[in-house]
């Protein structure tokens, strides 16, 4: 064997022995008990930091041990399994469990696992991993707000388990309909624009209102996007208090996974009024920011006079109905 054959011969060697220590490497990292440290390196070596390319993994909507990954690439792939990553300190060592899961293109696929795990990766055809982190399992996300008038609602229980509150900070003048008589203004409302992310393929909205609510949404990546108002008309109407908790039901097809825009518009005809909505599987991304007005229907355009047109709302979500006057401006959380 001549020299240059020899030296091939032994870089060949070096490169086995190479690809096994690597191999053996992961292996050892896998069977040990996992620190976030190499919980971290092990999704940096597996997945080649190619995480955007083909899949996002986020925690799944339907409880705390399930994980959601979109395909966002072209093909479609399959989710081969995933590995549990125990939290650091807890003398656990990693666990693989298989689970076949088809996802095609712009599609997402919930995938079941062991709830109390530090990190999950999902494990795909295409060689790449992805890594979502949690605390103690996947989290649950909620929209949620209840806002309402003293004496009346204020205070009371809702059917989420959140109590009825007063309106916040700089809003306050909707706890109280004082400059709202028939001599000043026919209603005061608000309209409450915010970015959420849904967690599910189906949204199911709920809401209790005193008197009219709307709400609306669209996907934030296109503007041009016609806007779906969840609750139509239905809940735009003068109304006291809810018979029945919640009120409206309804269930809207999104895009998991996607920011989309809300807008929420409410109005109460000088009087006790409350606005309460919930909406499982729905992270808030930002706190909602509102316009507190008033509004006078100045020749009785409408069927109920102490209420915009819902036409008027529904034709441009996101600002105050025509003719409405602005009193104040805040923000609160969803």
């Amino acid at each position: 064997m001549g020299q240059a054959s020899s030296l091939i011969f032994l870089a060949a060697i070096l490169l086995f022995i190479g690809a096994i220590t690597f191999t053996s490497y992961l292996q050892g990292v896998r069977d040990a008990a996992y620190s976030e440290e190499a919980s971290a390196l092990l999704g940096q070596a597996e997945a080649g930091l190619q995480r955007a390319q083909t899949a996002y993994v986020a925690p799944g909507p339907a409880n705390s041990a399930q994980i959601a990954v979109t395909n966002e690439g072209g093909i479609p792939i399959v989710i081969e399994g995933v590995l549990e990553v125990p939290r650091a300190g807890s003398g656990g060592g990693v666990v693989y469990v298989e689970s076949p899961t088809r996802v095609l293109p712009g599609q997402t696929g919930f995938i079941d696992v062991a709830s109390g795990y530090a990190v999950y990766v999902a494990v795909t055809s295409t060689g790449n991993t992805y890594t979502v982190v949690t605390a103690g399992g996947a989290p649950t996300y909620t929209l949620e707000w209840a806002w309402g008038t003293p004496s009346s609602y204020q205070g009371a229980s809702t059917w989420f388990g959140a109590t009825v509150e007063g309106y916040p900070g700089n809003l306050s003048d909707l706890n109280s309909w004082v400059s709202c008589t028939p001599t000043s203004a026919d209603s005061e409302g608000y309209t409450a624009v915010g970015y959420v992310e849904f967690y599910a393929a189906s949204v199911a909205f709920q809401m209790s209102t005193d008197d009219a609510s709307a709400v609306f949404i669209r996907p934030a990546d296109n503007p041009a996007a016609p806007w779906t108002s969840v609750f139509g008309s239905s809940a735009w109407r003068g109304q006291g208090a809810p018979t029945s908790y919640p009120a409206y039901n309804t269930t809207v097809s999104v895009q998991p996974l996607t920011t989309y825009e809300v807008v929420v518009d409410w109005v109460n005809g000088c009087g006790p009024g409350a606005s309460i909505i919930y909406a499982a599987n729905t992270r808030p991304l930002t706190q909602f920011s509102v316009v507190g007005w008033e509004w006078t229907d100045p020749i009785g355009q409408c069927s109920d006079w102490t209420l915009p047109c819902y036409q008027s709302v529904a034709q441009a979500p996101g600002s105050p109905p025509a003719g409405a006057t602005p009193q104040q401006e805040g923000t609160w959380v969803g």
